[in-house]
């Protein structure tokens, strides 16, 4: 008589979620932060520099609200093109080709002699920043331990607001010098640094073994961390394996909408076009707002932008320490909760004029410091949806948020050029209401805080 004794292994995925955080983690974050960090420089710069765009070339609201806009409409080409390659071609090569093409063309962006040609490249820029975010993230989500997995991806969140802040410090330095243009040239810096990072990054092990290149996947993982010796020490089953020929947009998109992610996919995809929207118009338009409101000249600005900088790094730092011990649905609740009320009450307080400019820039903190802790969406989003289509998910749903980004700029510099800055906070309060309408509906029965990547597709 003979016993059948079978030893359990673990998937690759199940190996990832186990792993206690090394030193090519710390790259690999450190590839994400970069890119994070180039994304904000790069969007910082642009508002600076359209107060001095706006007189050089004499253009009313709406013109500066399309050229506010024009990035976002790259991004939604790019967010479902090159998120669907890194599914298809790997999360590696995609964050170097985004980070390559955004660095060119914003730095063309400096010698654009008409509004057209500048237009047309910001778009460009979009293209690769479309993908740049959610790609890092899928990378992020797949390769960090499950246990912190919410810190990780919380910390690259506050890269954001530091490129924000370096770009204000240096802009503010360099555009009474150098003029609008020398900005848009000063983006090489972080993106030489992005680049040389993310040559130094692993290929995620998830998505080699997706492919069945199960040897590249455990020499990855090992340099993550692993102990593994072969194929043999994996249950190769479990990471069913597709072939990358076989899949497609369609493919993808088809799987998208099963039943099992249909409520997740809407959900997620108003997330984004709810959130995305009125952030950068927001943000593109911040410095016009304190000029016109406050009448503060450039540089008292400039230190009104840093102080609200500070306001994000703040929400964001909020995000990384509590993701992995608040529940996701009840933080964006509570999120969206103080967004509503700031924005509220600065639609309220900005009509009493510059005289309470005191008590509006602290308003605009609290905002500031809200609607960054509201950013918890973009690391949630990304745990969703299995290996395969992770990237491309994300930038599914990211598409809709650069269509709002596209949009909503232009509503928000029309507003502004018709002195309606008040409409501006009542028109964000009511995205917010929309967003924890969108969070009951869709999402709360979604949670992801804590769980393993396997576990929340089944959830």
């Amino acid at each position: 008589m003979s016993l059948d004794i079978r030893v359990s292994k673990p998937s690759i995925g199940e190996v990832m979620d186990n792993l206690t955080l090394g030193r090519a983690h710390f790259w690999a974050i450190l590839a994400t932060i970069f890119g994070f960090f180039f994304d904000a420089f790069d969007t910082t710069i642009l508002s600076l520099a359209l107060p001095s765009i706006v007189a050089e070339w004499h253009l009313d609201g709406a013109t500066a609200g399309v050229i506010g806009s024009a990035i976002f409409w790259g991004m939604i080409v790019g967010a479902l093109g090159l998120g669907f390659l890194s599914d298809l071609l790997g999360r590696r090569m995609v964050m170097v080709i985004t980070v390559i093409g955004m660095a060119l063309f914003t730095c063309l962006g400096g010698l654009a002699q008409d509004v057209p040609t500048f237009i047309a490249l910001r778009v460009l820029v979009g293209i690769f920043a479309g993908a740049m975010i959610p790609v890092d993230l899928a990378y992020l989500a797949e390769i960090a331990p499950a246990k912190r997995r919410g810190f990780l991806m919380g910390m690259i969140g506050v890269s954001w607001p530091l490129g924000a802040l370096l770009a204000t410090i240096v802009g503010g330095a360099v555009l009474p010098v150098g003029g609008w243009r020398t900005l848009f040239f000063l983006a090489i810096i972080p993106a030489v640094l992005a680049l040389a990072v993310r040559w130094l990054v692993p290929e995620s092990p998830r998505w080699l073994a997706k492919r069945g290149r199960f040897a590249e996947a455990i020499a990855s993982a090992n340099r993550l961390g692993a102990s593994l010796t072969s194929a043999d020490d994996l249950d190769t089953e479990a990471d069913s394996v597709e072939e990358a020929a076989e899949r497609s947009i369609w493919a993808n998109l088809r799987e998208l909408f099963q039943r099992r992610y249909t409520i997740r996919t809407i959900g997620a995809c108003l997330i984004y076009l709810l959130t995305i929207g009125p952030s950068y118009g927001w943000t593109v338009f911040v410095p016009t707002i304190i000029m016109s409101v406050f009448g503060y000249p450039l540089q008292k600005t400039i230190l009104a932008v840093v102080l609200l900088n500070a306001a994000s790094i703040l929400g964001r730092l909020t995000i990384a320490l509590t993701a992995d011990r608040i529940p996701r649905v009840a933080a964006m609740l509570g999120s969206m909760a103080l967004y509503f009320a700031t924005a509220l009450t600065m639609a309220f307080v900005i009509g009493l004029g510059a005289g309470f400019a005191g008590l509006i820039l602290t308003l605009m903190a609290v905002y500031q410091y809200s609607a960054d802790t509201a950013n918890l969406f973009q690391q949630w989003i990304p745990e969703l949806f299995p290996s395969e289509i992770r990237a491309f998910s994300a930038s599914f749903a990211s598409a809709w948020g650069r269509l709002a980004a596209g949009i909503v700029p232009i509503v928000f510099g029309a507003l502004l050029g018709g002195g309606n800055t008040q409409a501006v906070f009542y028109l964000i309060a009511g995205f917010a209401v929309a967003i924890a309408l969108t969070v009951i509906i869709f999402l709360r029965k979604s949670e992801t805080s804590g769980r393993t990547l396997s576990a929340t597709k089944s959830a």
